[in-house]
């Protein structure tokens, strides 16, 4: 059939894959091309069969490796940020039982950092997956996390979002994203001295 096509229709076949039992050797997968070409007037038909039996295994193994460290990742990513929210929920309970102010604000400060990387790093494995970063929707869920995290729900201080079109690259997101946590973090922490409930960041 396929040299019917070449020689009926006058038009190359490329790249055509096709998998056969060979003797000896099992199943293999062969990549055939054919063309017409004229030699002194006369037309012949040029053909190619290439075995790229290994090279198809090769990339079988590769994509399963490339899985297997997708879900090893995953997994990873996971029970980090499963120990960063256990670890803050027991700097938390330390803190509503310190022996004194200067501990308790100490616990609490500690609590405050680690939510903050967990917001960090819940951001990061949405970076992994992409080569460019739209920075206002990372921005602002990034902020919202640490203001879920830091704002008490008796107070009125917000935390505004304003962020242009701009996309950065992964690499750059991630410094941009450690800069505006630790500015947000001293902004709500310093921002409103004297027990303050109402303001904006």
């Amino acid at each position: 059939d396929l040299l019917a096509t070449v020689v009926a229709e006058h038009r190359a076949v490329e790249a055509l894959e096709l998998e056969r039992e060979v003797p000896g050797r099992g199943r293999c997968v062969m990549r055939v091309a054919a063309r017409e070409m004229a030699i002194q007037a006369k037309f012949m038909m040029l053909m190619e069969i290439t075995d790229i039996t290994a090279a198809r295994a090769a990339e079988l193994d590769m994509k399963e490796l490339v899985q297997r460290k997708e879900m090893l990742l995953e997994e990873m990513s996971h029970r980090v940020a499963n120990s960063l929210m256990i670890i803050a929920s027991i700097l938390l309970l330390r803190a509503q039982t310190a022996p004194n102010d200067e501990v308790r604000q100490s616990l609490e400060d500690a609590h405050q950092r680690v939510i903050a990387i967990a917001a960090v790093q819940k951001q990061l494995r949405t970076l992994v997956e992409t080569d460019e970063v739209a920075l206002e929707p990372y921005l602002s869920e990034l902020c919202e996390s640490l203001a879920a995290s830091m704002i008490d729900d008796r107070s009125n201080i917000s935390l505004h979002v304003r962020v242009g079109p701009e996309t950065v690259s992964s690499g750059h997101a991630v410094h941009v994203g450690l800069l505006v946590t630790e500015l947000v973090i001293n902004a709500l922490k310093h921002g409103y001295p004297d027990g303050a409930t109402d303001g904006n960041v």
